[in-house]
């Protein structure tokens, strides 16, 4: 089984459509179909360009050009086969008048997370089921304040039948999130005083005290106590760890558990116990330093051990602070970042973006909620199963011309506004953020977008919209995961570019067409050399395993269209508003 990319001068077979532009490429529809025939697989690949000659064909992944071979059937093709390694990646495709990339995806479901628990675990967790991430820590610091929107799904447990219901769809969204939460709190939360040496030997929600005497009691030991409670002056270390409780659960009417077709693909054992659980939203208190990114390992560490899932409709985002510039500076924050700054950030993740679409999965590559930053025309391609049984290949039905034209304008807009505003020398200030917004997206006619909070200027991989709201740019583009090594990676990756490139002014007064081109050239060497950051981790993949990243295993058409077309309605009617939950109050242990 193999993608192949055909490139010639006019329609090979008798029932693919006759040409009707002069365009090259014709906005890189390619035409995707099962060839009956040939030597090398049973699965094309084919787009063909009305140049034959292959040195007009300019095919690369990450600057690399990729040789096409020159063959004959019945008309002079050039042709290029894709299968293992080569899938799951981007491809940048240039003749004399046209470009465009396309990413070759097996399925939505390839890199997903079943639970990791076969019940829910509502145990203590161990600390030491986090030194491997926290070890990732070492050397490794955050200057700037940070936010993460984790979106996931928990294990249920029969609980819900004290509450009568029946079935598990039949608990209100809110209550389930509330029983899940109280298992996760359970997890944290220590029993009795425990004898500590340091925070390691405490739960993650507590923090090392002193040993010291009150009226009532003489604490002989250092003892494990809630952080919310904790002093610098009173803890074992002088520092106070973040207390995971802080993390606030919400519902996202828009994450779902995995259907159990989606489950069976995905390679679980179990397909109707995937289908079942609660969908919830985390969202962090602000975060800040190596106590910030030791939160994000705990809370994730913890969620693990509870038992979660991370299907195709969750997705993990990160805020970085840069600053409300109409406002004093608070050094602990992070210095606040000028129009320029937010400029060569914005640039530089454009110039990246082919190479952090493989830092992904296909689950988020042509995600109508997260659209990249790319300045050509964008396919996204993947393999499907017709109700025939037979294999052919379907362009994503997120990637229709419509929407994508309409993306890749506001790309190209934004850009144009980035640099009319750095140019203009004026300092940024509230009237910033809706000056940048493209009119693709409703912006440019003095439209507040910034004010609202749910415009759709905000569904791209890095979104400006929460600027004055928030002080913060978002990073859109991950996956939901449940490998806690994986997320605290991604964490320091956005972190470490922000603060890099934000000075990085290569392409403040730079043509649209050179940020063009270097997006083409970009590649996984480049990104490392740049950050002094070993990227390695996302090079390899580790996530792409199991059936649904095989070629071999095709993901049901109707399925998946039926899946994002729920999905599209519950966003368009509005449902997609998460409603949060009131805190808790924490009981109060003993007398400080």
């Amino acid at each position: 089984v193999a993608f192949r990319l055909e490139a010639s001068n006019e329609p090979a077979w008798s029932r693919l459509p006759t040409w009707s532009t002069s365009s090259d490429l014709d906005l890189l529809t390619p035409w995707l179909s099962v060839r009956e025939a040939n030597n090398f697989g049973d699965v094309d690949f084919e787009l063909w360009v009305q140049k034959p000659k292959c040195q007009d064909v300019h095919l690369s992944n990450q600057g690399h050009r990729l040789a096409l071979q020159e063959s004959s059937h019945g008309v002079a093709t050039c042709t290029k086969n894709f299968a293992g390694a080569e899938l799951h990646k981007e491809y940048s495709i240039q003749t004399v008048n046209e470009t465009a990339s396309v990413y070759l995806r097996t399925s939505r479901m390839c890199g997903v997370g079943l639970f990791t628990r076969h019940k829910l675990d509502c145990s203590v967790v161990n600390h030491s089921e986090a030194q491997t991430t926290l070890a990732l820590l070492a050397d490794i610091s955050a200057v700037r304040a940070f936010g993460v929107e984790l979106e996931l799904v928990a294990r249920q447990k029969m609980s819900h039948r004290l509450f009568g219901y029946t079935h598990a769809a039949e608990i209100d969204p809110l209550v389930a999130i509330s029983l899940a939460r109280t298992c996760f709190r359970k997890k944290v939360d220590p029993v009795g005083h425990k004898v500590c040496d340091k925070h390691e030997d405490c739960p993650f929600n507590c923090y090392c005290r002193k040993a010291h005497s009150t009226t009532f009691k003489t604490h002989v030991s250092s003892y494990c106590k809630k952080r919310k409670k904790c002093d610098p002056t009173k803890s074992v270390d002088g520092h106070c760890p973040i207390p995971v409780s802080q993390w606030m659960w919400t519902h996202d009417p828009s994450v779902n558990p995995m259907t159990e077709a989606e489950a069976t693909e995905a390679g679980a054992e179990d397909a109707m116990s995937e289908s079942q659980g609660t969908a919830f939203e985390l969202v962090s208190p602000v975060l800040t330093g190596s106590s910030g990114l030791e939160s994000v390992a705990e809370l994730m560490t913890t969620l693990k051990s509870m038992g979660v899932q991370a299907g195709p409709s969750a997705g993990m985002h990160v805020h970085v602070n840069v600053g409300k510039a109409w406002e004093p500076e608070d050094a602990s924050l992070g210095s606040h970042l000028n129009a320029t700054q937010i400029l060569n950030v914005w640039a530089a993740y454009a110039r990246f973006q082919l190479v952090i679409n493989e830092m992904l999965q296909d689950s988020r590559i042509g995600n109508a909620y997260a659209h990249p930053l790319l300045l050509s025309r964008h396919k996204t391609v993947s393999r499907t199963a017709d109700p025939n049984g037979l294999t052919t290949f379907l362009e994503d039905k997120k990637t229709n011309a419509e929407r994508w034209e309409s993306a890749a304008r506001a790309v190209r807009q934004t850009y144009e506004n980035l640099q009319l505003y750095h140019n203009s020398s004026r300092p940024r200030d509230r009237s910033f953020c809706d000056f940048i917004m493209p009119a693709a997206m409703g912006g440019g006619d003095g439209s507040a977008i910034c004010g609202r909070r749910y415009p759709k200027a905000r569904y791209f991989q890095l979104n400006l919209v929460p600027l004055n709201r928030l002080g913060t740019i978002e990073f859109r583009a991950f996956p939901a995961t449940t490998d806690p090594e994986r997320a605290l990676r991604w964490v320091i990756f956005i972190l470490k570019f922000v603060e890099h490139f934000k000075d990085d002014c290569r392409f403040a007064d730079k043509a649209v067409d050179v940020l063009e081109r270097a997006q083409r050239k970009a590649s996984f060497e480049d990104l490392e050399a740049e950050l002094s950051h070993d990227l390695t981790f996302f090079r390899t993949c580790p996530w792409l395993t199991g059936p649904a990243c095989s070629a071999g295993q095709p993901v049901s058409a109707e399925d998946t269209i039926e899946a994002e077309k729920e999905l599209q309605n519950t966003w368009e009617k509005g449902e997609n508003l998460p409603r949060g939950l009131a805190s808790e109050p924490e009981e109060d242990d003993d007398e400080d």
